[in-house]
């Protein structure tokens, strides 16, 4: 009798480790989504040119993460007129996909000044 007690507070104490186990990953995902969203944001017009348009891609140092850009000319009220110092302020929404089948994902939204492009 002592030992299916045994048996069942196991299975119960198991089942609570890799529920705890795995919602340590999915948050560990989750934060990696968020760092490398940050840093892909960050490059967009420094290393990158702002553009408006679509793009997709994969992060080359975490191919398991892909990401889709979206950046169109922010239509809000600026405190500036649109044409001045060939400025503008760009709306940018980014999703980052992981897990299998990219079946999770994070979205981003963020304003940026940037340049008119040419």
């Amino acid at each position: 009798m002592a030992f299916a007690i045994m048996a069942l507070a196991l299975g119960v104490l198991l089942q609570v480790f890799s529920g705890g186990l795995r919602g340590t990953v999915q948050t560990s995902q989750y934060v990696m989504a968020a760092a490398l969203a940050e840093s892909k944001l960050e490059a967009l017009g420094v290393s990158e040119a702002l553009r408006e348009g679509e793009q997709v891609g994969v992060f080359a140092t975490h191919p398991e993460y892909s990401w889709r850009l979206v950046v169109r000319p922010y239509e809000g009220a600026t405190p500036w007129p649109v044409e001045f110092a060939d400025v503008r302020l760009w709306a940018l929404e980014l999703e980052v996909m992981f897990g299998q089948a990219s079946q999770r994902s994070v979205q981003f939204s963020t304003l940026k000044l940037g340049q008119l492009g040419p």
